[in-house]
């Protein structure tokens, strides 16, 4: 058996409303992609299953697309849409 990796997620604007907080630990498979975590957290918050396919995602600082790897400890920020005048 596998042991899984804990990703430590941040939300700002919408999506923090919509999770209910501001941060969340999720395990997912050594082997999970940015874009695997986002469905296990769809499934997990279905409020927020609405705006991910939405959000920028920016791996320990760095924008990255759905395919990129995970390793245990990275922090995943979820960036929703910003919208002003």
């Amino acid at each position: 058996m596998t042991e899984a990796i804990t990703i430590q997620l941040a939300f700002y604007g919408p999506a923090a409303a919509l999770a209910g907080e501001r941060t969340l630990a999720l395990e997912v498979a050594p082997s999970a992609t940015v874009g695997v975590l986002l469905e296990a957290l769809a499934m997990q918050r279905p409020a927020l299953a609405p705006l991910l396919p939405r959000c920028a995602t920016a791996l320990n600082g760095s924008l990255v697309p759905p395919g990129s790897l995970l390793a245990d400890g990275d922090r995943l920020d979820l960036l929703p849409p910003v919208s002003g005048g």
